[in-house]
């Protein structure tokens, strides 16, 4: 992503919601940084993104919930790592 091209709708939307790689996610901070018709664009769908989380029902969390949640990171962090099989 240079300074030629714009970022598009779906790619912004996907940086807002923080599910592109870390490279992905560097090209676009560098171009937001620079072009403010992507920025400006990158803060109307955050904003959107925001009006819809706000409008999700909330749920109380199960009870236990959050101790089991706890233990598995515990015992996670209590086992070495394994070495990846490629």
């Amino acid at each position: 992503m240079n300074g030629a091209r714009h970022i598009s709708e779906e790619e912004l939307a996907l940086y807002a919601m923080q599910t592109l790689s870390n490279e992905e996610s560097a090209a676009v901070r560098l171009h937001v940084s620079d072009c403010a018709q992507c920025r400006e664009q990158l803060a109307e769908i955050t904003g959107d993104l925001a009006l819809v989380a706000m409008s999700a029902e909330q749920h109380a969390v199960p009870e236990g919930a959050r101790q089991r949640f706890v233990d598995r990171i515990t015992a996670a962090q209590a086992r070495p790592e394994q070495p990846a099989n490629s």
